[in-house]
């Protein structure tokens, strides 16, 4: 680690400058937009009465954390009106850089997988490409581009990066870290400090938002089962003390307080219901599903008998399909009817999905390259396609900005 931070610092100081100009102004600029107002009034709630009505509530606490290190004090010392204007901004401030530390996190991750992918020169070589290639994960989209006419950029889409919702950014370097371990340890031995890792990385991803565990459990259950009927060797003892047992708690103990209570409110099949709020067909939502996996779908295709034989993208595609399961299938009661919560997974997943298959993509690109026919087709294809994600997402992020909420679509 010491050696990988004195090789890298520039670069990763580059990293944090350019997410607080990009996120952190993002963050400011959505602060009256939902969820953000709904956030901020739970930590408050939370600050007064010592509890909220949320089953998860870590983006809650820690903006509290971080609110009371704010030196507000201190300020006043050098300036009264500047202590003032802190103190009224505070649960922003507070956000911003709650939220942009996370934003740090992913990339962090990001780039550390990338220069692991780096051998002899050129580690040294591609280190400001690999900044690059960082910045365009946490910047794609769907591609949008053909309803850019109708103002429909978001709704009805899976957006693998969205800017109103403060825990969504925090559970994605948390999911795609749990997801790393989880696979990393599959077939291989686990210490005392490698259960200790994962059970709090678990329970700090479930506390975030439940939605990713959701979909995570059954994908690593299915590859449970696989090599139980297969008698292959898999750590199934690492998954299910690091990751089931802990998870199933936690879970159960969010389902009970959320719908313990309200007879109004719970979970129903009912497919398309949620999702047909964002989009007035189901041909639509079809035709965006599609738009939105075009890259991991197309990179599947091409690349199935190696893929499929691969335990990590066996259950990245099998929680991603959870996730549609979810996403399209069920929808709530009551007065979260329309609130699309069972997307949040879905956007989570394909995050996680669309990093894997770019990872393996850039494998393919430095084994192969350019120099056969079916090479050019099996990588010119996926990289178009992935341009074209990149293109969406900068579109998405500058009309965002430039508008909040005015490029998010059909809205019933």
């Amino acid at each position: 680690m010491k050696k990988f931070l004195s090789h890298n610092k520039l670069a990763l100081s580059a990293l944090i400058v350019l997410i607080t100009m990009l996120f952190g102004t993002m963050v400011h600029r959505l602060w009256e937009i939902p969820d953000y107002p709904s956030h901020t009034y739970f930590a408050f709630t939370l600050a007064t009465l010592g509890y909220v009505d949320i089953p998860h509530y870590l983006y809650e606490q820690l903006v509290l954390v971080v609110r009371a290190l704010l030196p507000i004090n201190y300020i006043a010392v050098i300036n009264t009106d500047l202590m003032l204007k802190v103190a009224k901004h505070s649960y922003e401030l507070a956000s911003i850089i709650v939220l942009v530390v996370f934003y740090c996190l992913l990339a962090f991750l990001l780039y550390n997988r990338l220069r692991q992918g780096r051998e002899g020169e050129a580690y040294h070589r591609y280190k400001w490409v690999d900044v690059c290639l960082v910045m365009g994960l946490l910047l794609i989209a769907p591609i949008n581009l053909f309803t850019l006419n109708n103002h429909q950029l978001y709704l009805g889409y899976i957006a693998m990066n969205v800017y109103h919702n403060p825990t969504v950014t925090l559970l994605k370097p948390l999911a795609l870290l749990l997801f790393w371990v989880s696979m990393d340890k599959l077939d291989k031995d686990a210490n005392f400090l490698d259960y200790v890792f994962i059970v709090f990385l678990t329970i700090l991803a479930t506390m975030t938002k439940p939605n990713y565990i959701l979909c995570f459990l059954p994908a690593t259950g299915v590859l449970l089962f696989k090599a139980w009927i297969s008698k292959q060797k898999i750590n199934s003892r690492y998954l299910i003390l690091g990751v089931y047992l802990p998870a199933l708690a936690i879970l159960v103990i969010q389902y009970l307080l959320r719908y313990l209570g309200s007879p109004d409110e719970g979970i129903i099949f009912a497919p398309f219901q949620g999702m047909l709020h964002y989009d007035l067909t189901i041909a639509g939502l079809v035709a965006k599903f599609f738009l939105s996996i075009a890259f991991p779908l197309v990179m599947l295709v091409l690349n199935f008998k190696s893929l499929s034989r691969v335990p990590r993208f066996q259950a990245v595609w099998l929680a991603f399909l959870m996730s549609v399961i979810l996403t399209y299938g069920f929808a709530e009661t009551g007065d979260a009817a329309n609130n699309g919560n069972f997307s949040w997974g879905s956007q989570v997943t394909l995050y996680i999905l669309w990093v894997e298959s770019f990872f393996f993509f850039l494998e393919q690109v430095k084994a192969a390259g350019f120099k056969t026919l079916l090479n050019k087709i099996r990588l010119l294809a996926p990289f178009g396609l992935a341009a074209l994600h990149l293109a969406s997402g900068v579109v998405w992020y500058v009309l965002e900005y430039a508008q909040p909420q005015m490029w998010w679509g059909i809205l019933r």
